[in-house]
C-alpha cells in the first residue's frame, strides 16, 4: 500500500513542516502509487489529496495536528498548476491579487489601502448566494491567520477586524464572525 516514506510525507504537510506541497509531490509519486495501490484507493487519494492523506493517517492509528500551514497546503492542492509555483503554493503575483488587490497591499505594508480593497471586497460578497457568502468569509479570516502565522500581524489584525465587523445573526456568517473575534480577542486586539 503506501510506503514510510509517503506516510512521513503526509504527516509533515498536514503539521506544517517545510515540505513541497501536494501538486508537486503528486507529480513526482502519481505513477508509483498507481502501480502499488488498488484502484479506488488511487483515486480517492488522487482527488481527495491531503484530506485523505488525514484519513490515511488516522486510519493507521497515526496521530496527526492540523496546523494553519497545513491547512493551507490542503487549501492550495486544489489550485490549478498554472497558479502555482515549483513548491505547490501560489505564485506571488497571484496571491497579490487575492481579494480584489487586498492581500498585495497588505504584503506590502499598506494596511490602510489593504482594509479598503478588503471591505471593497466583501461588499461584493452580498451578490453571491448565502453559502458562497460564508465560505468567502471562511476564507478571508482563514487567511488572516496565515497572514499572522507568517509574521504579517498588522495585516492579519486588520482582516479579522473586517471579518469581526461584519454584520451577524445569521448561522452561515456566524461562525467566521465569531472565529476572527475570538482570535482578535487572544491577540489583546479590539475588532473595532
Amino acid at each position: 500500500m503506501y510506503r514510510e516514506d509517503h506516510l512521513a510525507y503526509f504527516r509533515a504537510l498536514i503539521e506544517g513542516h517545510d515540505v513541497v506541497g501536494w501538486n508537486p509531490w503528486w507529480a513526482e509519486n502519481a505513477t508509483e502509487l498507481e502501480r502499488s495501490l488498488p484502484r479506488a484507493e488511487f483515486l480517492r487519494l488522487k482527488f481527495g489529496k491531503v484530506n485523505y492523506a488525514a484519513v490515511i493517517l488516522q486510519q493507521l492509528g497515526v496521530s496527526i495536528d492540523w496546523s494553519p500551514l497545513g491547512r493551507k497546503q490542503a487549501a492550495w492542492a486544489e489550485l490549478h498548476e498554472s497558479v502555482v509555483d515549483e513548491r505547490g503554493r501560489p505564485r506571488p503575483e497571484i496571491r497579490a491579487a487575492g481579494y480584489g488587490g487586498a492581500i498585495g497591499a497588505y504584503e506590502r505594508g499598506e494596511i490602510d489601502e489593504g482594509t479598503k480593497r478588503l471591505r471593497k471586497y466583501v461588499r461584493t460578497l452580498g451578490g453571491l448566494d448565502e453559502l458562497e457568502h460564508a465560505h468567502a468569509l471562511e476564507d478571508i479570516e482563514f487567511d488572516a491567520e496565515g497572514f499572522i502565522q507568517e509574521g504579517l500581524r498588522d495585516a492579519g489584525v486588520a482582516i479579522l477586524r473586517v471579518v469581526g465587523s461584519h454584520p451577524s445573526g445569521n448561522d452561515l456568517f456566524d461562525p467566521p464572525i465569531q472565529r476572527a473575534r475570538e482570535k482578535l480577542h487572544e491577540l489583546g486586539e479590539t475588532a473595532g
